[in-house]
C-alpha cells in the first residue's frame, strides 16, 4: 500500500492511497474464454447476461450504470473477505457486476485524464454519489489496467497511475469521500481481450461496489491505518517524498 502525492487542481498538495497488485498465483492471471476474458463473464449459477455482467460507460446511461453499481452480488458469496482478499483475488471481485470507464481514452504510456475528458465521468460519479447518500459506508474498488506491450513492472505502475487518476478526479471534481474510493492497480495480469499487442480496450479502468463483500471492520481497519500514513505525509509539508513514491515511468509502458 502506497501514499502518492497529487497536486490537486486547486494548487493544494494531497496524498492518496493505493496499491499495485502482483498476482503470484498464475491460475488467477490471463484467463480467456474464445479470445474475451473469463472475469467479463458472468460466474456459473449467476441469473445475468453477460453484457449486464460488466458494462461500458460509454454505451450506458445514467440509470443502467447506477444499476450495476448499486446491484447485489451476482451469486451469494460464501462469506465476507478482508479487503486485501478482494483487492487480490478476481474471483472474489467476480462475486459483483462492474462498470468499465471506456469512456476516458488512455493513450498509450498515459495515465493522465484531460480536461475535455473529465465531463465524461459524469454518469459513473453520479451513480457512486447516488449509492454513498444511501449507504455513507460503501466502498468502491477502482482497478487500472494495461495492455501487454512494455515490461510487466512499469505497467503495474502504469495502471496504478490510470486508477488514481480517476480516483483524484472522482474526489477533486465530485465531491465524493475518498474513503469511499479503493485504488489497486493489475498491470496487464488481467487482458480484456486477448493480445500481446497494443489495445484500446486492455487499457482500461474498471469500477465496482464491493461493499457487498466486504467483511465488517476491514475497510475501517485499513482506512484508520491509512490516515494516519497521511496525517504523517502532511507533517512533511510540500517537499515529503518517500523513495516508494519514485516510480520511473519511462518508456514502453502501455
Amino acid at each position: 500500500m502506497r501514499r502518492r502525492r497529487f497536486e490537486g487542481r486547486r494548487g493544494r498538495p494531497r496524498f492518496y492511497r493505493s496499491r499495485r497488485v502482483y498476482v503470484v498465483d498464475r491460475r488467477y492471471r490471463n484467463r480467456f474464454r474464445r479470445g474475451r476474458s473469463v472475469y467479463y463473464l458472468p460466474p456459473r449459477g449467476a441469473d445475468i447476461a453477460a453484457a449486464a455482467f460488466v458494462i461500458g460507460a460509454s454505451a450506458a446511461s445514467a440509470a443502467v450504470i447506477y444499476d450495476a453499481l448499486s446491484a447485489p452480488p451476482v451469486v451469494e458469496p460464501p462469506r465476507r473477505y478482508t479487503l486485501d482478499e478482494i483487492v487480490e483475488d478476481p474471483e472474489v471481485r467476480h462475486y459483483v457486476r462492474a462498470v468499465d470507464v471506456d469512456t476516458i481514452n488512455f493513450a498509450s504510456g498515459e495515465s493522465e485524464i484531460t480536461p475535455t475528458e473529465l465531463g465524461k465521468l459524469d454518469n459513473i460519479a453520479g451513480g457512486i454519489q447516488r449509492v454513498v447518500k444511501n449507504d455513507p459506508g460503501a466502498l468502491f474498488l477502482i482497478e487500472g489496467h494495461t495492455d501487454a506491450v512494455g515490461d510487466e513492472e512499469s505497467n503495474l505502475v502504469l495502471s496504478e497511475d490510470r486508477a488514481l487518476a480517476v480516483k483524484v478526479a472522482l474526489v477533486e471534481e465530485y465531491g465524493i469521500d475518498e474513503s469511499n474510493l479503493e485504488v489497486a492497480g493489475y498491470g496487464e495480469q488481467y487482458l480484456k481481450i486477448d493480445t500481446d499487442g497494443p489495445s484500446h480496450e486492455n487499457r482500461r479502468v474498471t469500477v465496482r461496489n464491493i461493499s457487498n463483500l466486504i467483511a465488517q471492520g476491514s475497510a475501517d481497519d485499513e482506512a484508520g491505518s491509512a490516515e494516519s500514513d497521511e496525517g504523517f505525509a502532511d507533517d512533511q509539508g510540500e517537499d515529503f517524498q518517500d523513495d516508494q513514491f519514485q516510480d520511473d515511468n519511462g518508456g514502453g509502458q502501455q
